[in-house]
């Protein structure tokens, strides 16, 4: 019978979780990592600061040891906090972060400029906020050099397209992509190789896909449907077929991820039989590949027997992606960008299943950033900017309670409460209208206080 060290060297080393891990760095960025061998573990953070880190299943929990100092988790004090993969605890002057080693990198920073030569940020499938130091925001790309913001920018990634959005937030400090400055709430598009100046600061942009070619597809389906292909610019009616055109934004929705046959199909020719859909799907990819002008060597479709795909390497930009990128994140910034980016509904005029879930999935969506921006707007005291934000979740959903309260007590601090009166009396007849139902009691009394400011 074998002995019990016999048995534990036969089956290796135990592991409490297999791909949680702690990466403790110091203020230049440079850090070991700690898996965890044990469901618990005592780090040494700081020198003479002990805390403990307790893994679970999808986050760890610290906890400062007695005797240690506190640490800063988003900006406050604590010393207890879970971290989920991506967070970060603040204690003295270093950092420990949470990874998962499944989520491969999309992308990296290199820095160029002086004291960050040789510093390489990895960016997976998180956002990434960027910045110096401050006690009330967590950048997970901290750059602590004067001539930086303390909420400089916010990088994007979508880990399904690959792609990786820079949203500028700052007008105080330079931001610029390639040399062109960028403005606060401007969002582009990094393409490997890109070369970003964030104030003094020179950073390198690589894609783990590596360099495309210049001729790369971009989808609008935001209010319409446009494609551009390199030279080409095509609407609705450069494209013979209607379902070609369905059949584009199909697969452009997957954005490089294939789509099975049987549910291209299913979804374009329900009614018709396996081998009659099939013949369809053909002629309409002979019909795109012909409005495209796709030359051999440069076939955008990856087709199998059983699925059909958009070649991710020549992939550009999507507006309906980057919209859901931005409404994802929890910054203003990236809400006002979603709302000046949002031109219309998703895919107008299709009535395909999938596109009316993405379609009303995206309009609530919206009409949610729109309430938290006007909320925002409104606890910083700007009232015109509230009246806006608000406006446009209005405009998303004529019976949105909320969002007329919101725009009637910015309208009333503006000194406009004949403004204020034509929101009320839109909002009670659309909820008349496409409800049967009265205001709430919330906007009874702003009606009382709109009449009297009258």
């Amino acid at each position: 019978m074998q002995d019990e060290e016999t048995r534990r060297v036969e089956a290796g080393p135990e592991l409490a979780h297999p791909y949680l891990e702690l990466l403790l760095t110091d203020p230049r960025g440079m850090g070991r990592s700690q898996p965890f061998f044990s469901s618990e573990i005592t780090l040494t953070v700081a020198e003479g600061e002990r805390w403990s880190a307790l893994v679970g299943e999808h986050s760890v929990l610290l906890q400062q040891l007695e005797g240690s100092l506190p640490g800063i988790f988003y900006g406050q004090p604590t010393d207890r906090a879970e971290l989920k993969p991506g967070e970060s605890l603040e204690v003295g002057q270093q950092r420990v972060w949470v990874t998962d080693a499944r989520l491969p990198p999309l992308a990296s920073l290199e820095g160029y400029s002086h004291g960050y030569e040789g510093r390489v940020w990895s960016l997976r499938a998180q956002p990434y906020q960027v910045g110096r130091r401050g006690a009330q925001r967590l950048n997970q790309v901290e750059l602590n050099h004067p001539t930086v913001s303390r909420g400089h920018a916010t990088l994007l990634p979508d880990g399904a397209s690959g792609r990786v959005l820079l949203l500028c937030e700052t007008d105080s400090s330079l931001t610029a992509v390639n040399g062109r400055p960028l403005q606060a709430g401007e969002a582009i598009g990094l393409r490997h190789g890109d070369l970003l100046h964030l104030g003094e600061l020179s950073l390198r942009f690589r894609s783990a896909a590596g360099p495309v070619g210049d001729q790369r597809l971009a989808l609008q389906c935001l209010g319409g449907f446009r494609v551009e292909w390199g030279a080409l610019h095509l609407t609705e009616v450069d494209f013979k077929a209607e379902k070609a055109r369905w059949l584009l934004a199909r697969l452009g929705w997957a954005w490089g991820a294939s789509v099975a046959t049987e549910e291209l199909m299913e979804t374009l020719w329900p009614d018709l039989p396996p081998l009659r859909g099939r013949k369809n799907l053909s002629q309409c990819l002979v019909s795109l590949k012909a409005a495209l002008q796709l030359e051999e060597g440069a076939d955008l479709f990856d087709r199998t027997p059983a699925s059909l795909a958009l070649n991710p390497e020549l992939l550009g930009s999507h507006d309906a992606r980057d919209l859901e990128a931005l409404l994802d994140s929890s910054l203003p910034a990236a809400w006002q960008k979603a709302l000046s980016l949002y031109g219309g509904e998703y895919l107008p005029g299709c009535y395909d299943d999938w596109a009316v879930r993405v379609r009303e999935r995206l309009t609530v969506a919206m009409g949610r950033a729109a309430l938290r921006l006007a909320r925002h707007h409104s606890l910083s005291g700007q009232p015109q900017a509230a009246a806006d934000a608000a406006a446009r979740g209005s405009e998303l959903d004529r019976c949105d309670q909320e969002a007329a309260l919101l725009q009637v007590e910015a309208l009333l601090q503006l000194g406009q409460p004949q403004q204020a009166w034509k929101v009320l009396e839109a909002t009670r007849r659309a909820l008349r209208e496409q409800l049967d139902a009265l205001p709430c009691r919330e906007l009874i009394q702003a009606e009382q206080l709109v009449r009297s400011a009258l």
